[in-house]
């Protein structure tokens, strides 16, 4: 079994690997520290039934660096293994065909990663988590660029925050994008605002790819996801780009 772990500004996906297949996924809304993280990871297998000993090898991605020695020292203390660490010279397989590669986050590289592991062509791929990045994935040249925007969860914090009278709502599709009360008029900026812009960046990007596949991940997917029709819903594509980057590098 090996344990893929995407560490974002808001959640954090681990995914638990056996024979190829993702059979369990542990989801932590904000990182504590490591004492933190270490107790409700090893609560986690044991409310699942994760035998420690059954774990050979991990990968972790993170945006935040401070959790990549973090979940290290976890994994290290838990299962008495080396991690991988998405970033430090891995073989990742995708190409970045930009003028500066090194600003091209981990998790751009591991969501392509996961389509070249698992479609067929190019691709454009939303990602909705803490930033909104609607990203060009090119079979023949790999990563060739993204577009970023603030994601659904900074966009409510901005409204709620920068104005005196707009609240926090749920993130629901509203009845209509014409809403006729506070609540409906908030979640139709957000939902039908970002879906629009979805459809219509991802629309542009793709017309630098050859047939492109659409493809929707992220946290923040699932509230988006009735209003993208034309894109594959796909929750989990970042960590099996994190499981195909491991076996890449497994033996080395």
């Amino acid at each position: 079994m090996i344990i893929c772990i995407d560490v974002g500004n808001t959640l954090t996906d681990i995914g638990f690997f056996d024979k190829g297949k993702l059979i369990q996924i542990a989801r932590f809304k904000e990182g504590g520290t490591k004492d933190e993280e270490r107790t409700r990871l090893s609560l986690y297998c044991k409310d699942q039934g994760i035998n420690k000993e059954d774990v050979k090898g991990a990968i972790i991605c993170s945006v935040v660096p401070l959790y990549i020695d973090i979940y290290s020292e976890v994994l290290s203390d838990l299962f008495h293994i080396d991690s991988l660490i998405l970033g430090r010279k891995l073989k990742t397989g995708i190409r970045i065909d930009v003028p500066v590669p090194s600003e091209v986050g981990n998790d751009l590289v591991a969501d392509c990663a996961g389509a070249l592991a698992t479609y067929e062509g190019d691709c454009v791929i939303a990602d909705l988590g803490t930033a909104t990045k609607i990203i060009a994935f090119s079979k023949e040249k790999g990563f060739i660029g993204v577009s970023i925007m603030p994601g659904l969860g900074l966009g409510m914090n901005a409204l709620s925050s920068g104005t005196a009278a707009l609240p926090k709502v749920a993130y629901q599709i509203p009845p209509s994008p014409l809403g006729r009360n506070t609540v409906h008029a908030i979640q139709s900026g957000l939902l039908f605002g970002t879906a629009a812009a979805i459809k219509d960046i991802g629309a542009s990007i793709g017309k630098e790819l050859k047939s492109p596949r659409f493809i929707l991940t992220g946290g923040y997917a699932e509230f988006a996801k009735e209003l993208l029709p034309s894109f594959t819903y796909d929750r989990d594509l970042l960590l099996r780009g994190l499981q195909s980057i491991y076996l890449r590098n497994a033996n080395e």
